[in-house]
Order: structure tokens, then sequence, then C-alpha cells
């Protein structure tokens, strides 16, 4: 059989069962995306938001946006998931006399960057192994 508008020959039960177990695996990559990415923004706002509100002495009052949601999510992408990290991280913050005298301690500063994760876990002396205290034993 040819194809009608570019002409190549092609069988058809081959070419619809191609494309069969094509759409299945592209279904299947896109549910595990939609998974993870639900994983993540749980983690963001039910884990380290509230872990970074407490280690910073905010109050029930500061609430957990867009914006904050943004710098929390990339880095949970970053690091496919490690949430032992930003705890680590929230750790870290929380030992700089600097970032707490001067208030610099916000989501934004923690986690603007890779760099920044990597330097206040640096602080929290965290050997990238070790699971957060937080997080159990899990």
């Amino acid at each position: 059989m040819k194809c009608p508008k570019c002409g190549h020959d092609f069988e058809p039960e081959v070419t619809a069962l191609a494309v069969s177990v094509n759409t299945a695996a592209i279904r299947a990559q896109t549910d595990s995306r939609k998974l993870k990415e639900a994983a993540y923004r749980h983690a963001a706002e039910r884990v380290v938001f509230p872990f970074w509100r407490e280690r910073t002495g905010r109050t029930e009052r500061t609430l957990y946006d867009s914006k904050r949601e943004r710098y929390i999510l990339a880095r949970l992408r970053e690091n496919g998931g490690n949430v032992s990290e930003l705890l680590f991280a929230v750790d870290g913050l929380a030992k700089s006399e600097f970032h707490c005298r001067e208030g610099q301690d916000g989501i934004e500063q923690v986690f603007r960057d890779r760099s920044q994760v990597e330097k206040f876990c640096r602080l929290a002396k965290w050997d990238g192994r070790r699971p957060h205290p937080f997080l159990g034993d899990d």
C-alpha cells in the first residue's frame, strides 16, 4: 500500500500497531511525569515549606504562595525530588548568623539556585547521603 501524501510503501497493520504501541508508551511517560510532579508539589507544600517556616520562626500567617512554590519546585525538579537536601539547606540557612540577622532567610534566598542550596547544605554539614531526621527513618 502507498501513502497518499508522500508515496511511501507501508503495511497498514504494522503501522497501526506501531502507532498504538507508541501512543501507549507516550501515555505511560505522561502519567509518570504527572505523578512525579504531584509528588513534588506535595513535598513542597506539606514538607519543605512548613519546615522552612518553623526553622526561620515565621508565623502561621506566612503563606505558601506561587512564588515560593516556584523556587521550591525548581530545586526539587533539579535534584530529582531529594527532599532531604532541601531540608538540610534550610538547616544551613538557620545556622547562618548573617542571613538570619540581616533578614536574608527567605525561601528565595535559600532556593534561589543550585549553588545556594549547595552552600547551605555545606553549612549544615550534610554529606549528601543520609536522610534528614525530620523525614524519619524511611
